[in-house]
């Protein structure tokens, strides 16, 4: 009965009598939640690095195509 009282104003106790402000699946789902946003930050950044690498090898393609053209003209 104490218990239902107490969750009814969103406290709620672990399986070791801790007393929570958050419901024990709430707690779950959060740290879920924390587990996939770094699993999304880590992913985006090597994204960003693999992107990173693209963008400086074609620039250096371009250069390389740019004096292969200038080069040819002066002939």
């Amino acid at each position: 009965m104490v218990k239902d009282i107490l969750g009814e104003e969103g406290l709620h106790f672990d399986e070791l009598n801790k007393l929570w402000v958050l419901d024990s699946e709430v707690t779950q789902q959060t740290t879920e939640l924390k587990e996939e946003c770094k699993n999304f930050v880590d992913k985006t950044g090597q994204f960003q690095k693999t992107v990173g690498g693209l963008t400086e090898l074609v620039d250096k393609l371009a250069k390389k195509k740019m004096k292969a053209g200038h080069s040819g003209s002066h002939l």
